[in-house]
């Protein structure tokens, strides 16, 4: 709303700074107001901050600890890396494991001698099909122009793409060696069921010729086929079996044969695993290294102070300070947000309840503690440590126990526990701490939402903010027409008095007048 302003013309006065001061204090609900959104705002964000820890330590840390490989590691050596390595998984098992492997897997091939001086003498063209391992089959027709080598058959076949969808690759690979003269069609997947099938279906020039593949270029009806095959191999003197791939998965062992064999020329190799039992030892201290950091976090941020006298700045506070001193300030202003928050006390009581409970696996060990995974005092507050020496002899007496300990009952769910309550002393530590972090994920969201999503954040801080983003807008609206009335009575006022003193000048100049006439 436009005002017009007379500012103490016929008064003297400082209308401005007046009319400020009235409106200073006028403005400190307005100012406590926005504070109060700033600092739930503040909180939010806090909040939202949590939820992506707690997402990140349960997407990550609680779902490697799932993993049977964390706690069953084992140590493979070949007794001839250069043909075959192995890599074990939790499901290995230990002892000297045997492989004969009496053919290797190939991709479908093609080679012949070619070189560019074979060119077409028209225009001509060919179908190439393929067959993947899964019996997938794709094709393309491959055009050349009158002129064109070798090369510009490669280019065109590592270009082309099924006709089907026109996007999906035929998965070959071709490739042309000028030194050698050699040209190479092959798929990318190895195996018996893969296949390559080339055909001229025209009465033109016959365009296999620049590849090698025909004596001339004259027009036949050739139709030429190349299959691949599985790899023969037999493990542990059981009957020998087929893969379509040179690496492949067997009793927890993941083999790749790195050699060339055929029948006549076999590659055997054995393999001894060993368990090793100070990766596991590892993978479970990394593991309680972590929970004691987040727990750490947790206490830092529940245990955090609050500085009462540190608010929000208003924006006339901030005019007044510099960069570093509003950083400053804010620090502590932020300070204890989520102090004695409830959610994050929830988070912190389950995860001290469930590390300290017992697993009902049929072991002595079933719990941390024994194991030698303890707090050591009170003052810990829940933080945890490692006695590896009562670990390792765990490990070494029932590495099972340890890992149900951890990871029993996958296939309990939270609904089947609340059916059923005595299913919760079958499930593993790390399954009872994921149910802790994903209730802690789900209260937080309900609570202030979650990073990236401010837009439409129907969570209940977001929406208190809607509610104060309102009545800010409206209290704004109402000051601003309360200063316009301000100014309205002073302008009038100012009017009121330069009128009474133009008519007391006139006043005066008529009796001065009159006095002067006498």
């Amino acid at each position: 709303m436009n005002v017009n302003r007379i500012s103490g013309l016929a008064s003297g006065m400082d209308t401005d700074t007046l009319i400020k001061k009235l409106m200073d204090a006028e403005r400190i609900p307005f100012n406590k107001l926005k504070q109060n959104r700033e600092k739930l705002n503040w909180q939010s964000e806090a909040y939202r901050k949590w939820n992506t820890e707690i997402f990140s330590f349960r997407s990550k840390t609680l779902f490697d600890m799932k993993m049977s490989s964390t706690y069953n590691t084992f140590t493979t050596a070949s007794s001839d890396e250069a043909k075959v390595s192995a890599v074990a998984n939790g499901d290995a098992i230990e002892g000297l494991h045997t492989l004969k492997v009496t053919q290797t897997a190939a991709a479908a091939s093609v080679n012949a001698t070619t070189d560019t001086s074979r060119t077409l003498s028209e225009d001509s063209e060919f179908v190439v099909k393929v067959t993947n391992a899964k019996g997938e089959v794709r094709q393309a027709t491959i055009s050349l122009k009158a002129g064109q080598t070798v090369k510009d058959a490669v280019a065109a076949l590592n270009a082309a793409v099924d006709a089907g969808d026109g996007k999906t690759s035929l998965g070959l690979q071709a490739a042309y060696d000028d030194n050698l003269k050699q040209f190479v069609l092959k798929t990318k997947e190895t195996g018996a069921s893969t296949k390559i099938e080339l055909s001229v279906t025209s009465d033109t020039k016959n365009p296999l010729y620049v590849l090698g593949l025909a004596a001339s270029d004259a027009a036949v009806d050739d139709t030429k086929t190349y299959t691949g095959q599985n790899a023969k191999v037999i493990l542990d003197g059981y009957p020998e079996t087929e893969f379509t791939s040179n690496t492949f998965k067997a009793f927890g062992l993941i083999y790749t044969i790195k050699g060339q064999a055929t029948p006549a020329t076999p590659i055997e190799v054995t393999v001894n695993v060993k368990r090793d039992i100070e990766a596991e030892i590892k993978n479970i201290k990394d593991f309680i290294n972590k929970y004691n950091e987040m727990l750490e976090k947790l206490k830092k941020t529940l245990d955090e102070p609050v500085y009462k006298n540190y608010q929000p700045l208003t924006d006339e506070e901030r005019k007044a300070l510099t960069e570093k001193q509003i950083e400053q300030w804010e620090e502590k202003a932020k300070s204890g947000l989520l102090r004695r928050d409830g959610i994050l006390s929830g988070l912190v009581n389950s995860m001290r309840l469930n590390m300290t409970s017992i697993v009902d696996n049929g072991s002595k060990y079933n719990s941390l503690a024994a194991i030698g995974i303890t707090s050591e005092s009170y003052k810990d507050k829940g933080k945890l440590t490692v006695n590896e020496d009562k670990l390792r002899e765990a490990l070494e007496e029932d590495p099972e126990a340890v890992k149900n300990l951890f990871i029993q009952g996958s296939d309990i769910t939270e609904e089947d526990v609340e059916n059923d309550p005595t299913k919760q002393a079958k499930r593993g530590l790390i399954h009872r701490l994921n149910d802790s972090f994903g209730a802690a994920f789900k209260e937080l969201t309900e609570k202030a939402g979650v990073t990236g999503n401010q837009a439409d954040d129907q969570s209940i801080i977001g929406k208190m903010l809607q509610n104060l983003d309102a009545r800010i807008y409206d209290m704004e609206r109402r000051l601003i027409q309360k200063e316009n009335r301000y100014y309205r009575q002073f302008t009038a006022m100012e009017k009121a008095m330069s009128k009474y003193n133009a008519q007391s000048a006139w006043l005066m100049q008529q009796f001065a007048g009159g006095s002067n006439g006498r």
